[in-house]
């Protein structure tokens, strides 16, 4: 494996205390992207996000980045974020957002969003590769997934390019992405210690 935070400072996976060890480096600023996730809108039939010149408040259209599995946080971070104007890129099982959404139509592969011009590239939705998306499964956090993601990830074009990663649920999934020294957001929405612990242990 290629020097990586994992090589120089490597340190036992559990070892990591509660709360989780985030590290922000402040690419964000904390009311931009706290405003942006409070932004809260619903989708029915007509999944049309409406975007205002006042809703548009941000000089630079951010690229979150998200491992999160549960139907409705994805339609959260999807629709709250787009709204805002910024982009996500969701990287899971599931491999698209769920239909009753209606966004499905909107979803850009990778190489679709790479393609477009910086002034094309805000409120939009992306979903790794399909064959990307099955390597996402597993069933315990351990070092070993660490050092998977980081094989997976570390030279990926796409992924380069993400300004923060969000986690929801799994909340634990965060601290799987520390190595890679990205923003990282910890947004728990269910408990923390799913599939941090080993199935015995569960």
């Amino acid at each position: 494996m290629k020097e990586s935070m994992l090589s120089n400072d490597r340190i036992e996976y559990n070892s990591i205390p509660i709360p989780l060890r985030i590290s922000t480096y402040n690419k964000l600023n904390s009311r931009a992207y706290t405003n942006a996730l409070s932004h809260s809108v619903s989708v029915g039939e007509d999944s049309s996000i409406p975007r205002t010149k006042s809703q548009a408040r941000f000089s630079k259209s951010i690229l979150f980045f998200t491992p999160d599995t549960h139907d409705g946080t994805m339609t959260d971070l999807a629709v709250s974020l787009t709204s805002q104007g910024h982009s996500v890129f969701f990287y899971n099982l599931k491999g698209a957002l769920p239909a009753y959404t209606g966004l499905r139509p909107e979803t850009l592969s990778e190489d679709e969003y790479i393609q477009l011009s910086g002034t094309n590239n805000k409120s939009r939705i992306i979903f790794a590769s399909p064959e990307l998306c099955k390597e996402s499964r597993v069933f315990a956090y351990n070092m070993n997934y660490v050092e998977h993601l980081w094989t997976t990830f570390h030279n990926h074009t796409l992924f380069k390019r993400v300004d923060a990663i969000i986690c929801m649920f799994y909340p634990s999934e965060c601290q799987n992405y520390l190595a890679f020294n990205k923003t990282v957001i910890f947004m728990p929405a269910h408990r923390f210690l799913i599939k941090r612990c080993l199935l015995d242990d569960s």
